[in-house]
Parts: C-alpha cells; structure tokens; sequence
C-alpha cells in the first residue's frame, strides 16, 4: 500500500486510465464503418462503400485497410487513376502486405502503363514470391499487353483474393 501512496504512481495510474478510456470509450472508431464498407464492396455496391471508408478515414487518416479497400472500390467503379493513389498511400503505409502493391499493379495496368505495372509486379516477386496473386497479376499485365491498343471497355477477369475486374479503358485523346 505505500506505493498507492506515492503521489507519481498515482498520478500515472490516473493518466493511463484516462488514456484507456479515451481509447475504448470515447474516441470514435472506425471498425463498424470498415466492416459495413466490406460488407457493401461485396454486395456491389461500390460507391457506398466508399462513402463508408471516406467517412472512416476522417477517424483513422492513415489507415491502410481502408485505403487499399477504397482503392479495390475505386477500380470497380472504372477510376484506375484514384484507385492508383489509394493503394501508393496504403503502400507506404503497410509496405508488408501484398495487397496494396496488388491492387497498385492492376491500377497501373487498368491505365496501360505498362513500365510501371512490370516494375511493381518484379517488387511484389522481391517480396513476396511467386505467390498465386503475382500470377494472376502477370497474367493480366501479359494479356493487356498483347491487346490492340484500340481495345477499349475490354473486360479481363481475374483471380485474385479481391475477385477483381481490371477494365481497360480507351486511350485518352489528345
């Protein structure tokens, strides 16, 4: 009991208390809205999921979750140059999980940029392997290679834990 006497040792004891409570108790979380947010990502519906993220984000700005999630959205939703943003943030901010770099890679294809797509997909072999991801990704970038550059609204379907649809788009007119 001498130790609940010395005035530091409470004075810590109150301030990780406060610290917990604020934690659990009062600072908004962004969990429930993440979850309603996969929840609709797999029911197709695509851009409420991302009001839902967006809405997470303000708690949580550099949550990678969220921004790998509303990158996957925004390549469904055909905006490849948005979806290539979110997954260099979430990158830099889980630079241990595939699936940013993943989803960075079928944003650089969706784009036709190629050079780029080839030196992702090398850096995810680097790190991760030959995983059946990394296969699916070259596929896709072998496949959208090989077509005529005049191939636009062409759909490939592919493999991967996000059951992604890469769409190619037409080539910006200049």
């Amino acid at each position: 009991m001498r130790i609940l006497a010395n005035r530091i040792v409470i004075s810590l004891l109150l301030i990780l208390g406060a610290a917990a409570y604020w934690e659990f108790k009062l600072r908004p979380v962004s969990g429930p809205l993440y979850m309603a947010a996969v929840s609709d990502y797999h029911n197709r519906h695509y851009r409420r999921s991302l009001t839902e993220l967006r809405e997470g984000l303000k708690f949580e700005p550099n949550d990678p979750s969220i921004l790998a999630l509303m990158g996957w959205n925004a390549l469904k939703m055909r905006e490849a140059a948005s979806a290539a943003t979110y997954f260099r943030r979430a990158c830099r901010f889980a630079p241990r999980n595939s699936d940013p770099l993943l989803g960075e890679i079928y944003a650089e294809i969706a784009l036709q940029k190629y050079p780029t797509a080839k030196r992702l997909l090398s850096k995810l072999r680097r790190r991760f392997g030959e995983t059946a991801e990394f296969k699916s990704a070259r596929n896709a970038l072998l496949l959208n290679e090989t077509e005529p550059a005049g191939a636009s609204g062409h759909f490939t379907r592919l493999s991967n834990k996000a059951a992604l649809t890469v769409v190619r788009q037409a080539p910006a007119r200049r």
